[in-house]
């Protein structure tokens, strides 16, 4: 009785390690795509902002 009860919390906690993991790993992904996308925009502004100047300087 006592080792299918150890047995059943191993198994939890194992589902609950996993669980815990795959959440990890989707915020991690989750920050990856913010980051590349932060980037886009500065390249964005970036492009635009060296149009105004070229514009102004013509």
């Amino acid at each position: 009785m006592l080792k299918i009860k150890k047995q059943e919390i191993e198994k939890l906690r194992e589902v609950g390690a996993k669980k815990f993991k795959k959440e990890q790993n989707k915020r991690f992904l989750k920050k990856e795509v913010q980051a590349e996308e932060e980037q886009d925009r500065l390249i964005a502004q970036e492009d635009i902002l060296n149009e105004i100047k070229f514009n102004y300087i013509n």
